[in-house]
């Protein structure tokens, strides 16, 4: 794992610019840092195994709400209802989720969610890491005057990083797509043996 200031420096690297010893240490070093964390974030709304809890017990709070923000101390990016409680049609508003079935935020009883948040750049899968470094060394590039040969170098790193990070989500969240809901209910539930047609 990287830790940030690796990270900036690898970035400046690869914009032809000199490494720096410490954080918020000059405009480039500054700009280099705010890219990087804003290109983790974006990546990380997407919603990833690494970043994704399943099967969360969420309770009401006292004022009988379901309060999103207790169940992390970061952001919260999407959120929903899961296992029994799938169906329910729950949406987020500010801090607390509503129901639309019954035109309230005033709920009774604990609900099962799903949800994906923030985590520091430190804590991110390596590969997400690269993947986050690359987009933000490209978007940094035509500010800091690269172009050409080195700007089609910083595409295809970027590229293979992403590649990188897609296979590794693969193998973290051990998908078996034959035994999603969804699949189960395309296909029905499995024949038993006394009721085959062979």
């Amino acid at each position: 794992m990287k830790t940030t200031l690796e990270a900036i420096n690898e970035i400046l690297r690869r914009l032809g610019k000199s490494p720096v010893s410490a954080l918020h240490v000059g405009p480039l070093a500054t700009r280099s840092q705010r890219a990087l964390e804003d290109e983790s974030r974006a990546l990380q709304r997407e919603g990833w195994h690494f970043n994704t809890k399943y099967g969360v017990t969420l309770s009401p709070n006292g004022d009988s709400k379901y309060d999103v923000t207790t169940l992390e101390a970061t952001q919260i990016f999407h959120i929903d209802t899961d296992g029994e409680d799938f169906s329910k049609n729950f949406v987020r508003q500010g801090d607390f989720l509503y129901d639309l079935d019954n035109n309230t935020d005033i709920v009774t009883g604990s609900i099962t969610v799903t949800y994906s948040y923030e985590l520091p750049y430190e804590s991110i899968p390596e590969a997400f890491q690269d993947w986050a470094m690359a987009k933000a060394a490209l978007g940094l590039a035509p500010q800091f005057g690269v172009a050409g040969p080195e700007l089609q170098i910083l595409t295809v790193n970027l590229q293979r990083a992403e590649t990188n990070a897609r296979r590794d989500e693969m193998r973290r969240s051990d998908v078996n797509v034959l035994e999603t809901r969804e699949a189960v209910a395309i296909r029905g539930r499995r024949r038993m043996g006394w009721r085959s047609l062979y």
